[in-house]
């Protein structure tokens, strides 16, 4: 009885651990200045992406696997950015403006 219950904690331990676990990234990291290429291509090609500001500052901040590029404007001014999330493939897989 108390083997069954140390056996099942256990499990349920690996469970949890495996749940939290950290993804394992297959591509090469990938450069801000790459990023911000790609952005700029994809603008060319797509037009449900929000224009660029006439002068941006970037900010690069990774998330697992995912990167998010931090677009401001030049003044900064409150909902004045622009959130492009990627992932380790390069691909704009979600896009939010400030508000």
């Amino acid at each position: 009885m108390l083997l069954n219950r140390i056996v099942i904690f256990l499990i349920l331990s690996l469970v949890g651990y495996a749940a939290y676990a950290e993804p394992v990234c297959t591509e090469p990291e990938l450069t801000k200045d790459q990023l911000i290429e790609i952005i700029r291509q994809e603008r060319l090609h797509r037009s449900d992406l929000p224009k660029a500001y006439p002068q941006s500052n970037y900010v690069l901040n990774r998330q697992g696997c995912y990167y998010a590029v931090i677009e401001s404007a030049v003044p900064e001014r409150p909902g004045k950015n622009i959130v492009f999330k990627l992932n380790q493939k390069g691909i704009i897989v979600d896009v939010m403006r400030g508000r």
